[in-house]
């Protein structure tokens, strides 16, 4: 989960991909363009990378507010 705000849409949270927050359907938009150009690590964290990403495409009008790193996924 991370949280984060960018100066001019507000304050969201992202978690798996799924974002809340007071523009949601504009920063939801963005996560298809992000996952297209990802090349970062295939087990790195998407929700980090993704508000990075979000951040980066406001001109750094942003910042990452709360980041709690998804849970390892389970051995099998």
């Amino acid at each position: 989960m991370v949280r984060f705000t960018v100066h001019t849409l507000g304050e969201h949270s992202i978690d798996n991909l799924i974002v809340t927050g007071p523009c949601r359907d504009i920063v939801a938009a963005m996560v298809e363009m992000f996952l297209a150009t990802y090349s970062g690590p295939p087990d790195g964290d998407l929700d980090y990378a993704f508000a990075e990403y979000v951040i980066s495409i406001s001109m750094g009008q942003g910042k990452i507010l709360e980041w709690r790193p998804s849970p390892p996924a389970a051995l099998q």
